[in-house]
């Protein structure tokens, strides 16, 4: 299966150019971008060393060794001797977006801590799309985030699955066919918060 490329997680790792991330990030685009003697980690099979990665239209269609890879001579080529290609990066609990930053009390939508029981509340209803942290972990490589509730009572909430994808709406970036999550937190947090009220934690 084709994955769609992030092309600010491939500039970070090989420092290309604006331009030619820009490229990378056209999916409507039919120029083929072709990275040559690069190491990649494909992580489900051994490392390729001097391997070459073929994009086309902003999807991957071909990673492994360079004499096997089929492209035209028109094909932009970008020399990554000595650089690294690996998959995006999974962030598995993440609060992205309900906890915006620059921190502040206004931006604290990670809990609703009405009642220590709330199954039914949505992180996806409180996702702040203009939250710094995605474009900062989108350069740290960083692809995909699990974004959960906070951790203030016993069930919080439902979590949601989305793709860094830069400058889309929250449907546009949430991952098709991701398994639902809840956060369900025992221990400290929700004893600090509703011991503090003098409140028993039951629903």
């Amino acid at each position: 299966m084709f994955k769609r490329v992030i092309a600010p997680l491939v500039a970070s790792v090989l420092a290309i150019s604006g331009a030619q991330a820009a490229e990378l990030a056209d999916g409507s685009g039919e120029g083929i971008v072709v990275f040559e003697n690069a190491t990649l980690h494909p992580v489900t099979s051994p490392t390729v060393d001097g391997g070459a990665l073929v994009i086309q239209g902003g999807l991957i269609q071909y990673a492994g060794p360079m004499d096997e890879a089929d492209y035209p001579e028109s094909a932009t080529i970008i020399d990554a001797t000595g650089k690294h290609i690996l998959p995006g990066l999974v962030d598995a609990h993440s609060h992205m977006g309900v906890y915006s930053w620059p921190h502040v009390e206004a931006h604290s939508d990670g809990n609703e801590m009405t009642t220590p029981i709330t199954p039914h509340v949505r992180a996806e209803d409180a996702v702040n799309l203009e939250d710094e942290a995605f474009g900062k972990a989108r350069a740290g490589g960083v692809t995909t985030v699990l974004i959960l509730p906070g951790s203030g009572n016993m069930i919080g909430g439902e979590a949601v699955v989305v793709k860094l994808r830069p400058d889309a709406l929250l449907e546009e970036m949430k991952f098709e066919g991701a398994p639902r999550h809840i956060k369900m937190a025992m221990g400290e947090n929700p004893k600090r918060v509703y011991g503090g009220r003098g409140e028993m934690m039951y629903w």
